[in-house]
């Protein structure tokens, strides 16, 4: 009895063990045709480390199944794959497959891919023998999807941002001043440049994806002409939060890095600096209240001294804070080569200075709120002073005219009552 028992624990054992079998895919290189077409593209196969680590991220993907069946086995392994000064690949990537759905008695379906920085696949498809998987595998195939072979390679920039943040503290910081962590793919802005003392330009969006609980987003868009991709790139992406601060990052990519995600660092109310503290939910919310100075020749003006003439009453009085700034939208460089920022570009507040159509506004917001809270002194002033700055508007100038009108009523006004008592 003793003996059976112990048979019957061996066959389990054994049945077991043969059902975690695991088989090595040995991925050894890329064709030579794969490779010029490769080359002449520009295109490259996308390699990078893991986030905070030197370990190679995945990026050699396989996938077994039976021929005609979906149940399918998975492996994934790592290779760092630089092209020689030919264009050509010579690597070896070993990768594991557990075999739990596959039936080793019947063909086998193989594929084995790479990714590209164009976000193409570099590929391998075939109907086999289960016995013939120990072969090397030579990636034999190159386009925009290894399961599509209608869709011919594209050549796309490819890049993935992230406005999740790594620190915890910063996270949560975030969150609570937010009241949430959400973006939108309307949020991101993108900004791009290859030379570090040109101008950044603001890439048109074309966002893809939405993983991540909505943190991120996909861009995707043809090559820009200007780019290089055999050389290093410079990145700066920024999400708009509905306090109208950002959260963000700056990164330089490697040619090979393409296919990384990258993740926002800092939280500011100005994106790109640092330095810059968040806005509150109080402080973007409500408007901060004017203060009303006096002159001593002045007398608090009525509420029939303030009512609008007929010519500017349909001009909305603007109510917002003195401290709000329009977004400052990002100048292309002025290389021959450079790409024309879409007028639909989302426009993002940086520390590079106040243009001079940002200091008109703020400027005009100033004088309203001076208006609205009847300080046509100081109004006027203010009127005059965006005057200057756009000669052509004829909004201050009449503004500024109706502010001299009130101050002339409430001093015309005051002679006369002073005038009763004597």
């Amino acid at each position: 009895m003793q003996k059976l028992y112990s048979v019957l624990i061996f066959l389990c054992i054994t049945g077991f063990l043969q059902a975690q079998e695991t088989i090595t895919i040995n991925v050894s290189g890329v064709t030579p045709e794969v490779a010029q077409k490769m080359k002449a593209s520009g295109d490259r196969l996308s390699w990078f480390t893991s986030r905070g680590s030197d370990k190679l991220a995945s990026n050699v993907f396989v996938e077994l199944s039976n021929v005609g069946e979906k149940k399918t086995d998975r492996g994934r392994g790592a290779v760092q794959a630089d092209p020689d000064a030919s264009g050509m690949y010579s690597f070896s990537a070993p990768v594991e497959v557990e075999i739990k759905k596959v039936d080793k008695s019947k063909p086998v379906h193989l594929e084995v891919m790479i990714q590209t920085i164009f976000g193409n696949e570099v590929f391998y498809l075939k109907d086999l023998d289960f016995s013939a998987l120990s072969e090397p595998i030579m990636l034999n195939g190159y386009m925009w999807r290894a399961t599509n072979e209608k869709i011919s390679p594209e050549k796309d920039l490819c890049i993935e941002f992230s406005s999740y943040i790594n620190d915890a503290d910063l996270r949560k910081k975030v969150s609570e001043n937010e009241g949430g962590y959400k973006f939108d793919r309307s949020d991101f802005s993108v900004f791009l440049k290859q030379d570090k003392n040109a101008e950044w330009v603001q890439l048109k969006d074309k966002l893809e994806g939405g993983i991540s609980n909505g943190n991120s987003i996909n861009l995707t868009n043809p090559m820009p002409s200007w780019i290089d991709p055999s050389k290093e790139l410079f990145v700066r992406f920024a999400a708009e939060s509905r306090l109208k601060n950002y959260v963000w990052g700056e990164y330089s990519v490697k040619p090979h890095e393409y296919r990384k995600e990258y993740r926002a660092t800092h939280y500011s109310s100005i994106a790109f600096d640092p330095s810059a503290k968040p806005n509150t939910a109080n402080a973007v919310t409500e408007a901060e209240p004017v203060t009303v100075i006096k002159e001593s020749i002045e007398e608090a003006p009525t509420k029939e001294d303030v009512k609008a003439p007929e010519n500017i009453a349909d001009k909305p009085i603007v109510k917002e804070t003195p401290k709000a700034q329009e977004k400052e939208a990002v100048k292309a460089p002025e290389s021959k080569k450079a790409v024309v920022v879409s007028e639909t570009a989302k426009p993002v507040k940086t520390r590079a200075g106040v243009s001079t159509k940002n200091a008109y506004q703020e400027t005009i917001t100033i004088a309203d709120s001076l208006f609205a809270a009847l300080n046509y002194t100081e109004a006027k002033s203010k009127y005059e002073e965006a005057s200057k700055l756009k000669p052509e508007e004829k909004y201050p100038k009449d503004q500024a005219e109706i502010c001299g009108q009130k101050l002339s009523a409430i001093k015309a006004k005051k002679s006369s009552s002073r005038g009763g008592l004597n």
